[in-house]
């Protein structure tokens, strides 16, 4: 009487357990990817929000150092400069700003660098919907 006693129970293809995995895995890479996206175009922001006053800084810096001044010494004195060019380069180096170009350089490596991995990633994104649709 009982018609399911008839019935044997179907056995699941060999391959489901090893693609449940492989989808999984790929599911986790897209969700390291959507966040690395996301940390990276907060990075950019800031980096292009404290461009501007670091870009200030190193004006200002520069233009309280002297560094221009001495800089252009090469021009109008070039023979005083060639007979003491060691001392010439060591006045140089001592008015550099050093910390506000590498803020600068800093700056400007976190910009490019953010647009670099932000251009990198969203072509995969694109390129994995398009794959999906």
């Amino acid at each position: 009487m009982n018609n399911l006693s008839n019935f044997k129970p179907i056995e699941p293809p060999k391959e489901l357990f090893n693609n449940i995995t492989e989808r999984l895995k790929k599911e986790q890479n897209f969700f390291a990817l959507k966040l690395r996206l996301a940390i990276f175009s907060i990075c950019l922001t800031i980096s292009l929000v404290a461009f501007a006053p670091v870009l200030k800084m190193l004006y200002v810096d520069f233009s309280q150092s002297g560094f221009i001044k001495f800089l252009s010494l090469i021009f109008s004195d070039f023979e005083i400069i060639k007979i003491y060019w060691q001392n010439f380069i060591f006045v140089l180096l001592e008015t550099l700003p050093i910390f506000s170009l590498l803020l600068f350089f800093g700056t400007i490596f976190v910009i490019f660098e953010s647009i670099y991995i932000l251009f990198f990633d969203f072509k995969i994104i694109i390129n994995r919907h398009k794959l999906i649709n």
